[in-house]
Order: C-alpha cells, then structure tokens, then sequence
C-alpha cells in the first residue's frame, strides 16, 4: 500500500496532464496487486467469520480494495480538482478489475455520502456531486451491465449487474435531479449514458429494466422539460415498436416530438431552459448549451448520413431557432449566445437542400448586427461564427454557392462584407472550385435577369417591382460583384467563367439585343432586357470590361510550350497563349457580325470603320510567325497594343476618340510584319527623315501614361515590356527626355502664350472689319458686360476680404443687397487703394500656388509611370548595351528630386541597386566609348554629392567597371578609383565613405591589389589623422582579401617592406609629437602591422627579419614606453613586444626548459595512465 499512497496526491491537481498520469499509474499498479492476489476458501473453518467479512475484502487485494474506498470518499472532496481527477480513476478502476458487483459500488456510494439535517449548504452540494460522479463512474466504466461472472466467487452464476442494481441507479437519478435545479441536466445526462449503455448490452433482464424507465419518467405528474425531451429522442430511437401516444399526450399531439403540429408546445419547453428572468438574475443561466440540441441536431441532421426529419421538420426547426426561440428580437443576449451555438454545431450537419433552415432571416439580421461593430455584445461569438463558415466551405466547397446564395440572398444584405467589415464571402469564394465560381457568375447573370420578370413575383430580393431606382442599384451590384470576381488575386481563374463574364459586360456594355439568340453562342444574348439598360448603366459595363481587361493583362498565367511542354508563366493571356485583350477583340467582332439578334449601341462613321477594319487585317499579318516557326515579342507587343488601344475605342464615347494615335500606331506597327524574301523589294526602304517605328510606338505609349485611365497605363507597360527587345537608342533618349526637372507651371504658361498668339493673329485679320462695328456695339457690348458680371460666379473669399477693408476704413454697404452703391470721399479711397491691391494679390498668389502644387503633383505622378518603363527595359533587356544610358539620367533625377518626391527617388533607387547593381547579366558588348564616360561621371558625382547618394552610385560604379573588365579596360577603371581615393583623402569637404572603396576591394581584389602602393602613399598626404587611418584600413581590407587572387611572393614582400615603413614612421612620429594620433589610434596601427606580420608569415623563402626589422619595433616599445602623450597605455608597447616575438619567432611567456619538461612529464604520465584505463574499460 505504501507505493500507491504518493499517487493519491496527484489526483487532486489543477493539470489535467498530471491527472491523468497519476490516474495510469495508480490503475497499473493496483492490477498487478489484483493479478497477484489468490482467494482460497476453507470450507471446513471459519465459515461463520467469511461471513462476516465484507466481499470487497474478501475477493480483492488490500491495495484494490483499499482504492476503490478512498476514491469513493474523494468524489466529495472539493479541494482543487479532486473531484475530477478521483472519478476518473475510479472509472478505470471499475473497469479493470471484475471481481467487484454493481451493488457493493452502489452501497459504498450511498454509505459514504449520507445527508444529515447537521450538514451545511456547501457540504450538501459536495455530497450530491460525489453521488453523481460515483454513478457516472458506475455507467461509464461498463459495470451497471456488466453481464460476465465474478472471477473470484465461487459461484460461477453470480453477475456483476443486476435489475435491481439498475433500478436503484435510475431512481436515484430521478431523485437528485428533484433536489437541484442546477443538477438537473447533468444528472439526465448521465440518465441517458444508462439507457444507451442498456440498450447496446445482452442482459437478461433488459426489457424489464426500459419498462421500469418509462414508470419512472412518463408517470401522470412528471412534468416535460428539454431534458425529458432529449430522452423521449433517445428512447424512440431504441424502443420504436412502444405505443408513444400515451407517453406524449396530452402535451404533444403528435407522437413525433419534432413535428409541426407540437411545435408551439415544443418551442416553450425549450424556452424554459433560457428564460429571461433567470438570466437577469443570473440564477440559472450557463453559457454551455443544453445537450437537447445535440440531441434535436442528432435526430434531424445526423453526422455522416441522411437527415431521419422530413422538410417539414426541418423548416419546424427553422422557425423554432429563428423566430419563436432565440433570434427574435426580444430574445436576450444569452439566448442569442445559444442561437450562435447551435449554428456553430448545426454548420456541420448542413447538406445543400437544407442550408435555408439555418439562415433565417432573424439570424442573419443579428449575425449582421453583431458583427458590424466591435464593441457589440455578442462581437466575438458572432466572429467565430463568420471563420466556422470559412473553414466549412474549405472542407466542403462544393457548398460554397449556398452559403454564398443564403449571405446575400434575401434574408442577408449583398453588402455582407461591408456591413459586417469582414471578408467572409471573400474567403467562402477564393475556397471554391473553378466550377463553383462558374455555377455563382451563372447565378448572378440569372439574378440580373430575373429582375426583367416582375410579373411572376412581386419583389425581386426584396425590391419592389415599380422601383426603377432600386432595380438599377440591384443591377449595379451585380456588375460590381462579376468584376471583384475578376479582380481578386485569390480566386482561382478558369478561362470558362472569365471569358463569359467579358462577354456578358460586352453585350450589355456595347450592343442591344432585338431577339434572343437560340444557340446562345456569347452570354447575354439569350435575353431581352425589360426595361433596358439607361445609358448609366451601359456606361458602367463598358468601364467595368477596361477595368477586367486591365486587371486580366497585369495576371500571370502559367502555360506550356509546344516545343519541349515545360510550363511558362506569361502575362495577360489565357491558358492558351491568347492576349484576354485580343480575346475580347475577337468577341466584339463575333457580335458585330450578328446583326439579326443585336445591334450596337453607337454607329461608327465611315472612315472610324476602315481603320478599324485595317487594324485588324494588320493583326492577322502580325500573327505570322517567322521562318523558324517562333514569333517576334515586338509582332506580340504590336498586336497588343493596336488591340487595346481598339478595345479602349470602342468602350469609349465617339466625341472622345483619338483616331490619330491608333492610326499612327497602326503605321507604325506595319514594319514588324514578318515578310518573305521573296516580297522584299528594292521599294522597301527606311525614311531617314521620318522617327524611326519603334520610336513612335514608345513616343505613343509614354502619352497613354499621362491618361488617368489604368487600363491604358497597364496596357502600355506590358506592351513595351514585349517591345523592349526592339527599343533604340533614340528610343531610350526618349523616355529619359520625360524625366528631367522641369517646370510644370511654365510649360502650362508656355501653351496659354501659343494659343494666345494664335488667336491674336487671328484677331489681326479681322481688325479691320472690327474697327468699323466697334462704335456701333459699344453700348451692346457694355450690357453685355453687365451680363457677363451677372452670370460670372463670385468670389466669396475675395469679396470677404474686400469688406473687410471697407469695414477698417469705416466705409459699409447702404444695405444688404448686392445692388446698394458704396459712397467714400477721397481720404477713404486714398486709404482703400493699399489694402484693396493687398487683397487682390493675395489673393491671385493663392490661386497660383495651389495650381503649382497640382502641376507639380501631376508630373511626379507621370514621371513615376516613365520610370515603370525603364524598369521594364532593365528586366527585360538586362544584356542590351542601352541599359548603360539610362544610369546617368537616374542618378540625376535622384540628387535633383526635392523632399515631396521621395517615392519617385526610392524607385530610382530601387532600379540602381536592385535591377541594376545585383544583375547577374551585364551587357559585355557595350562600347567602351559609351561605358567610359558614364563611368567618369559617376566618380566625378560622387566627389561632390551628399553622403546618402554614395551607395546607389558606388553599385552603378561597380556595374560599370564589370562592363570594362570584361573589355579588358582596367587600367581606367584604376586610374578613376586612385583619382577619387586621391579626392577622398586628400579633400577635407568630401563626402565620400570608405565603404565606396570597400565594395570596390571586395568585388575587384585583383584591381585593388594594384592600387596597393598609392594607396598607401596617399595616407601619408591625408588632410587629418581620421582619414589616413581610414586609408590604412582600406589596406588592412585589401590584405585580408589576398588568399583570393594570384600574386607573387616578391610583390607581396616589396609591399611589406613599404607598408612597415610607413607604419613604423607614422607611430614614431606620433612619439615625437609630429603626428596628431590618440592612443586608439595608434593601437589601431599597431594592429594593423600585426596583422600585415602574420600575412607575411605565410610567404615561402621570404626574410621575415629583413622585411620587418624586429629590432626596430622593440626600440619603438621603449620609445613608447617614454612618450608623455602614449605612455599612459600599456597596451601599446605589449603590441609592439608582440611584432618582435612573431617576427623572432619566439613567442611571449615561454616557460622555462625544466618547467616544459616537468609538465610534458607529467602530461606524458597522465596519457601513460589513461592508455592504462582503457583496456580495462
């Protein structure tokens, strides 16, 4: 017993881990003691003292019988979570050991929890719990049915459980469940453990036990409850063939609890289990629910098979949870907080038929409610809710459509995600299928439709049918929802239902249909739109087919190859290769050639039609592919481009066409048709005069970056992105043109001036015949004046600030009306004349400056745009000799930028760096002619620039210097870092770090290892002690990197003997005051020529002593030792003595000979016993 004492302890702790562990151990150990133990009986003695022995002794081991006692008395315990952990072992317990019957566990319960009138309120409450807990443990553990024979009795037909055994359970049950309110659905709970364990068991006397079960529960005066509810279920399940009528009458008329003639009765059986009353008080409210309704969920919506209730059923639940039960809008927030729970378990259990039953419409308004705002009572409930459905539809997307259907139907909103600030219908779609996606576009269309029948139903998703204003906004957000489809990145893309949404926005965006299409070729011609589309409308579904078209061409798309069939990731096509852009083109001309269904919304004039017609025979000309069967990118980006731009035509009002862009396109765009050798003719000559084609494709594309329509940026920038390979040198020149600082009020200004001398030539030649009339019109035109002054709109500021003037001079209106005539002498218009000029230039000043800051907001914008461009060349066209052009340009644009333009800079920045400075490919065919000057630019900036701007150029730098190395063009690239390291060094004012030259050492180190010698010459002509200390780490770098590149011994060693020397006179100098150097400094010195010892160390058949005189360096430590401003540290000489030794090759702190030889002695003893040891070990 002693070693299953300590394990006691443990059952009483507030982990549920060392609960458990300790409850293992203790049911192991007492099954041994039980395996161990033998009864022998002897029959001729002692028969009248076995008697009298208790049978838990008698057939159990000390230890078992022993537990089983203490475990009884412990489920009263209220220490900690004594309860807990003591019911839990004793269930085991029970369960392992079979030599114990239900009655003497019964007994034991009973006995040791006795309720006396001395006891107090709390010590009734633990001797309740402790009779619950022990007969739980009783039905849990198997033992209440337990049909297999004592192992110790000898009598072999004695079984474990008996009726009456169960008998006395279930009446004990019942009876504590009167005793407590608060008792009550756990102790039914338990009730129904024991019927679901006698129904599963083989007893004998099973139909004995149910007929006593319904005596006990159904008699006259037992009074229904939702726990009496939940066991009607249970027992209808296991006892089907038993007349129920005369168990449920007269409350429920019919026998089937859950059906709908017993739902008024049912509804307020339920009720009681959340009356209001109690939750105010806080009585008897849990936030818990009541296992009824797992029950109810069980029998209507059971887990993994078919629903046992009909839909009659079904919509009696929908009406019972939503209206009359928890959501209605008297329910408390308690009883809401359980309508949420039960949606949570019911969530499951959905199938797609009966998704309506759960989203009643008082659910979804208190869904909606809570979840609009956090401060909601039920916020975080509601919240739990909106990610269960998340998580449902991930398991289950085949039911996202319903759910979808059931959020923004007509019991939800279908703003749900506006309302309710979440992203539930978001999540419930990017987790659907690409058939689910297609099956929801269905449903909207049908939606869209459904609206032109108002005939068959009054309202349409609660619109009513007269409502024209209502019918658009439901129109309206039909469209919006087809384009957020096309429009979020986490929706997976099917060219199935993308293409159909294009198609219907461009039927119902650019046609009419006068009679429905049978064969349905193109979504949106099935149907005749009553009322039609307003012109608004249209309007929007030609904006919103850019916006798809736009948002289409910036998506990549992964598709394979002809050739070898790996996969490619292209942008703006469709999974087979086409451009979306063109894809929409070729359905446009598809619907125009319809014209018995439809008909356009606008007549295209003659001449509009035949470039039209001429830009797609040059598409098809631009679609044939070269002699190798490949196809040019610039062909690609042509017919991009002329596509888009046609596109953009047509959803766009005639009055705005620009046909001489897309003409000059389109001729442009003829000199990348791929032609035959045969066709080519002597006739085929270049225009020198004329720009070159790819110049103005560019010069047309840079002007659709200053649009504010995106489609036409997006469709600029991946058609240039195609182009790139074809772009010139004039090309570049062109794009960077549109990055220099200029003015952008003066170029305003400028344009007024031009249409002003315009007009005043053509005012010049009409003088003449205006001079005659004027005399005649004089009086006309004055009334005329005083119209205009009439209509112009007045100036409020001004005129305010224009009383005010009048008000200090004690001057004011004879009335309020604007017509009343202001009299002043002349003192007070003398006075007036300074303030009233003030006022208007004020004024005027204000105007301007809010016009420069739009201008000059404009241009940053457009110049961020032009910089997406060279980005895209950079990409693209890493290799192309041109890339080299566009870095000077940047880092001017970068140190001219002011402080409003910092995104402008950072993408600069980025391009320099990143696209620029961290490319792998360099384009090794530059022209040295080209590369060089940009290079000497670069170094000449850099002197000069602030310090922030180093590091963009010293990449660039480095750049430019691969470009040249590759060339063989080192010795400039020398020749310009020795000039700047000159610069550096030498200039006081020089902005310039030595990070500058550190990259150069560590991408260059055989470059720099030639720059060694003037390197260190130019520290000694430093202009401070902090820059020629920053020259000698420079070198201390440089020889750090040596081990990297191929150099001779003899190099190394003549450049050692130079940098000791100058070591050496710079800290003796420092001793004799003739250096300005601290002691850090200095020390730093000295590291530095330890340093450059130890690399001269490695060096082969080299004089170490020749090259580093080590006597020198002791006479310098003594010299130290005797400074006035460095003998203060004792690390300096120590450093010194540290030269000598290496240098000597006798290391400091060398112990005596007998010393070393006294501990190699004893280290060779000690080695000398471990090889001894381990033989042995």
């Amino acid at each position: 017993m002693s070693t299953t004492l300590p394990l006691f302890w443990n059952l009483s702790s507030a982990s549920k881990k060392e609960r458990i562990d300790s409850s293992v151990k203790l049911v192991s150990a007492l099954e041994q003691f039980q395996a161990q133990f033998s009864y022998t009986s002897e029959a001729s003695e002692g028969e009248d003292e076995e008697d009298l022995v208790d049978p838990l002794d008698k057939y159990n081991a000390q230890d078992v019988s022993y537990s089983i006692r203490r475990l009884i008395r412990g489920l009263a315990s209220p220490r900690e979570s004594s309860r807990l952990g003591f019911s839990v072992a004793l269930t085991e317990l029970l369960s392992k050991i079979k030599t114990i019957t239900c009655s003497q566990i019964l007994s034991l319960i009973m006995s040791s929890t006795k309720i006396t009138k001395a006891i107090s309120g709390q010590e009734e409450r633990d001797i309740l719990f402790a009779r619950l807990f022990g007969i739980t443990a009783i039905i849990q553990s198997g033992l209440l049915v337990r049909t297999d024979p004592l192992s110790q009795s000898p009598s072999s037909s004695t079984d474990a459980s008996s009726l009456s055994a169960f008998n006395e359970i279930i009446a004990e049950l019942i009876s504590i469940s009167g005793k407590k309110s608060w008792l009550r659905e756990s102790v039914w709970w338990s009730l129904i453990l024991a019927l679901d364990a006698l129904y599963k068991s083989t007893v004998s006397w099973k139909e004995d036990a149910f007929q006593y079960v319904f005596q006990v529960i159904y008699h006259a005066d037992a009074p229904w409850s939702p726990e009496k509810i939940a066991v009607t279920l249970s027992l209808q399940v296991m006892q089907p063939a038993k007349d129920w009528r005369q168990f449920t009458a007269p409350t429920f008329t019919n026998p089937d609890v859950l059906s709908t003639s017993n739902l008024h009765n049912l509804a307020q059986i339920l009720k009681d289990t959340d009356d209001p009353e109690n939750a105010k008080s806080g009585g008897s409210w849990k936030p818990d629910l009541h296992f009824v309704w797992t029950a109810i969920l069980d029998h209507l919506l059971p887990l993994g098979g078919p629903a046992k209730g009909t839909l009659r059923n079904s919509s009696g639940l929908s009406l019972m949870v939503g209206h009359q039960s928890l959501f209605s809008s008297t329910s408390t927030p308690q009883r809401k907080y359980w309508g949420f729970q039960i949606f949570q378990k019911a969530l499951p259990r959905l199938s797609e038929d009966v998704l309506p039953m759960i989203f009643t419409k008082n659910f979804m308004r208190t869904w909606i409610n809570q979840l609009s705002k956090p401060d909601r009572y039920l916020h975080k409930a509601a919240k739990q809710n909106a990610s269960d459905v998340a998580a449902f539809v991930k398991e289950r997307p085949q039911l996202g459509m319903g759910l979808i259907v059931q959020l923004t139907g007509a019991n939800g909103s279908p703003q749900f995600d506006k309302l309710t600030k979440t992203k539930t219908v978001e999540n419930i779609l990017s987790s659907m299928s690409a058939g689910g996606i297609m099956h929801y576009v269905d449903h909207l269309i049908q939606q869209f439709n459904d609206a032109y029948f108002p005939r068959r139903r009054p309202k349409i998703n609660g619109f009513p049918r007269n409502d024209v204003g209502a019918l658009n906004s439901r129109r309206s957000w039909i469209i919006d929802q087809l384009v957020a489809l096309v429009r979020n990145g986490s929706i997976l893309k099917d060219d199935l239902w993308l293409q159909t949404v294009l198609e219907w926005l461009i039927v119902n965006g650019l046609f009419v249909v006068r009679k429905p299409s049978k064969q349905k070729l193109h979504r949106g011609t099935e149907t005749i739109l009553k009322p039609p589309l307003s012109d608004e409308l249209r309007a929007t579904c030609r904006a919103r087919l850019l916006s798809c078209l736009g948002d289409l061409t910036n998506q990549t798309t992964t598709i394979k190859t002809d050739k070898d069939g790996k996969p490619v990731r292209t942008t703006g096509v469709t999974s087979n290769g086409e451009f979306w852009i063109c894809r929409a083109l070729s359905i446009i001309e598809a619907l125009q050639k319809d014209s018995k269904h439809i008909t356009t919304v606008a007549e295209i004039d003659t001449e509009d039609l035949a470039l039209h017609t001429q830009v797609r025979t040059l598409d098809t000309q631009l679609q044939q592919p070269h002699h190798d069967g490949t196809q040019n990118d610039s062909a690609l980006g042509c017919r991009l481009l002329l596509s888009g731009l046609l596109v953009h035509e047509y959803c766009t009002d005639q009055e705005s066409w620009n046909t001489e862009v897309l003409e000059s396109c389109t001729n442009h765009a003829q000199h990348f048709v791929v032609k035959s050798k045969s066709k080519k003719s002597k006739k085929d000559k270049v225009d020198t005069e004329s720009p070159a084609p790819i110049d103005g494709l560019v010069d047309a594309i840079i002007g659709m970056l200053e649009k504010s329509s995106s489609y036409l940026r997006t469709l600029g920038n991946n058609s240039f992105s195609l182009l790139s390979g074809s772009v010139t040198e004039t090309s570049i020149d062109l794009i960077l043109a549109q990055l220099e600082r200029r003015d952008p009020t003066q170029e305003e200004e400028s344009d007024d001036d031009d249409m002003e001398d315009e007009v005043a030539d053509s005012d010049d030649e009409e003088g003449a015949e205006e001079a005659e009339s004027e005399s005649d019109d004089v009086d006309e035109d004055e009334d005329d004046d005083e119209d205009d002054d009439e209509d112009a709109e007045v100036d409020e500021e001004l005129r305010n600030k224009i009383l005010e003037a009048l008000k200090m001079n004690g001057v004011e209106p004879a009335g309020d009306s604007d017509d009343d005539d202001i009299e002043v002498d002349d003192d007070q218009m003398l006075a007036l004349d300074d303030q009233l000029a003030e006022a208007f230039k004020s004024r005027m000043q204000e105007r301007k400056s809010g016009k420069d800051v739009d201008a000059q907001r404009e241009a940053t914008h457009f110049k961020n745009r032009v910089l997406d461009l060279v980005d895209l060349f950079v990409k693209k066209q890493p290799t192309n000799p041109l890339v080299v052009t566009v870095i000077l340009p940047l880092v001017t644009l970068i140190s001219s930028s002011g402080s409003d333009e910092k995104q402008l800079v950072d993408k600069a920045q980025g391009i320099l760096r990143s696209r620029i400075g961290k490319s792998k490919d360099v384009p090794t065919s530059a022209p040295l002619d080209k590369v060089e000057p940009v290079l000497e630019a670069l170094h000449t900036r850099v002197r000069k620039s602030r310090s922030d701007l180093s590091s963009t150029i010293c990449a660039c730098c480095i750049y430019l210097s691969k470009i040249m190395v590759s060339q063989q063009a080192e010795d400039k690239v020398i020749a310009l870092y020795q000039a700047t390291l000159e610069d550096f060094l030498t200039r006081k004012n020089s902005a310039l770090t030595p990070a500058f030259f550190q990259d150069f050492i560590t991408r260059f180190t055989s470059l720099a290892w030639r720059l060694r010698q003037p390197m260190l010459d130019l520290s000694s002509k430093a202009v401070n002690a902090y820059r020629q200390l920053q020259a000698l780490r420079l070198v201390q770098s440089l020889l750090s990197n040596l081990h990297s590149i191929d150099k001779s011994d003899e190099e190394v060693a003549a450049f050692m003997t130079s940098l000791r020397k100058s070591l050496y006179d710079l800290v003796s100098n420092a001793c004799d005051e003739k250096a300005t150097l601290n002691v850090a400094q200095v020390k730093d010195v000295l590291k530095l020529a330890l340093s450059a010892l130890r690399q001269t160390l490695r060096l082969t058949s080299i004089d170490v002593d020749a090259i580093w005189a080590p006597k020198k360096w002791q006479k310098l430590s003594e010299k130290l030792v005797a400074s006035p401003n460095l003998k203060s540290s004792p690390a300096l000489p120590t450093l010194c003595q540290q030269i000598v030794q290496v240098a000597t090759g006798k290391p400091a702190g060398k112990p005596k000979a007998g010393l070393k030889r006294k501990g190699d002695t004893t280290s060779e003893a000690t080695e000398g016993k471990r090889q001894k040891k381990r033989p042995k070990t």
